[in-house]
């Protein structure tokens, strides 16, 4: 019985590294379609992940074979389960790679994840909305304004010497193991790892009975191969993270002696180590500053550096004014800066809404939300302001988009913000004079 249980460990762990190949690893939501499906995004890196497990799915059962005529299951046990373990740290090693290695997929994952915690933490939008309700139609919720900062995880400033236990946080997250990752990732790189922990242990299952000296040797061995392949792979995680740190430091010590131009090569110089440092807020903040301090204030860093400057000093006019003019040139901007247009954008259409100029707020998020296809919170507000305004076609478009594009999040706080969404299409259906459509709205808003 426990080698037919061996047998069927195996057999499904070799089904699930097939079906590994199938699935998506990362699943990021962009857009949603004409048709009202959603569109998905899967990590490049996914595409050579999955080429690197075929060819070692068939080399392990390539070996398995020669190894079983040779020796039989002893044999091909001893063959297979070494190779296995190292695949599993391999496969352990992916989400630094979709997180610290691909800024543009890391980029939009760790804008969507901010934007779902703004809107379902204790202080946000959701839940403040239980003790804020107004007006006699009943708002579902208030806008609050979204963090300032943007990133994948804190920027490094370690030494090796350096690292200790209060540095485990960052440490898991400069790792990939951040909340975007966890927020987004897919089938397919979960049945991967099913699929190598089955096979390994019922390839160890195997071997029973008389083999109890060639088990411990095997699992001696393989032992050993695991540590080397996890002390090889943690050198080779964490370089970058200590480089970047190394610049960092560099260039913080350069600013401080004045030395503006060296500083920014030494910060463009732990870029190219973490590209994920080019999306981080502190990071462009930085460029500004350095580009206004070397007289280049033209720069869009450096007036994206003004703009923010003047909306923390209460020039909220202005710095709309500064944005305008960066917007008209968007489309020729990188994308980490076109990212923190949006960000500021959504921040003064917040303030705009929240200050009763629900006009404005609705001309600035219906642009946001075009520019941006997977805003959510852009959405959100967007559908708090057609409530007010009396738009109802607005309002259900704003449902329908939100609904579908957290279906790709896994998160389960997700359901406060989509009965929310129902909620005000409830009040807006009820408002319009569509009695039967606000009770199904408000059905599916108790549903969740």
């Amino acid at each position: 019985m426990a080698r037919i249980a061996s047998i069927l460990s195996v057999a499904a762990g070799i089904m699930l590294l097939g079906a590994a190949l199938m699935f998506p690893w990362f699943v990021l939501p962009v857009a949603v379609d004409n048709d009202g499906s959603l569109v998905t995004l899967d990590a490049p890196v996914t595409g050579l992940a999955k080429a690197g497990l075929a060819g070692a799915l068939l080399s392990l059962l390539t070996i398995a074979w020669l190894a079983f005529c040779r020796g039989g299951w002893a044999g091909a046990c001893g063959a297979v389960l070494p190779p296995a373990a190292v695949l599993g740290v391999l496969l352990l090693w992916y989400p630094q790679w979709v997180v610290v290695g691909d800024a543009g997929i890391s980029g939009e994952a760790a804008w969507l994840q901010q934007q779902h915690d703004s809107l379902t933490w204790l202080g946000g939008d959701v839940y403040r909305a239980h003790g804020e309700r107004i007006s006699a139609g009943g708002m579902a919720l208030n806008a609050q304004d979204p963090p300032l900062r943007l990133g994948a995880f804190r920027p490094p400033m370690v030494s090796p010497g350096s690292l200790g236990l209060a540095e485990l946080p960052d440490l898991v997250w400069w790792l990939g193991y951040n909340p975007a990752f966890a927020q987004f990732a897919g089938r397919g790189w979960f049945a991967a790892l099913g699929g190598t922990a089955a096979l390994a242990l019922g390839v160890f299952g195997l071997l029973r009975g008389g083999a109890e000296r060639l088990r411990s040797r095997l699992l001696k061995r393989t032992a050993a191969t695991t540590a080397v392949s996890v002390v090889l792979v943690g050198i080779a995680a964490l370089w970058p993270v200590f480089r970047a740190a190394t610049a960092l430091r560099e260039a913080r010590d350069h600013v401080l002696g004045g030395e503006f131009a060296a500083g920014e090569r030494a910060m463009d110089r732990a870029v190219a180590a973490l590209p994920p440092l080019a999306f981080d807020t502190g990071v462009i903040w930085q460029h500004g500053f350095l580009d206004a301090m070397r007289g280049e204030g033209s720069t869009p860093e450096a007036m994206l550096y003004s703009a923010w400057r003047l909306e923390r000093e209460g020039y909220g006019n202005r710095s709309a004014l500064m944005l305008e003019r960066l917007l008209r040139d968007r489309a020729g901007l990188p994308r980490p800066l076109s990212r923190e247009l949006s960000r500021s954008l959504l921040r003064i259409a917040i303030d705009d809404l929240n200050a009763g100029r629900t006009g404005v707020a609705m001309r600035r998020l219906e642009l946001l939300c075009n520019l941006e296809p997977s805003c959510i919170q852009g959405r959100l507000h967007l559908q708090l302001a057609a409530l007010q305004a009396g738009r109802v076609e607005t309002n259900r478009r704003c449902q329908r988009e939100i609904a579908v594009l957290y279906g790709a999040f896994q998160r389960k706080e997700k359901r406060g913000v989509l009965a929310a969404s129902w909620w005000m299409l409830a009040q807006g259906e009820m408002e319009n004079g569509s009695v039967a459509r606000a009770a199904e709205a408000r059905r599916e808003s108790k549903g969740l």
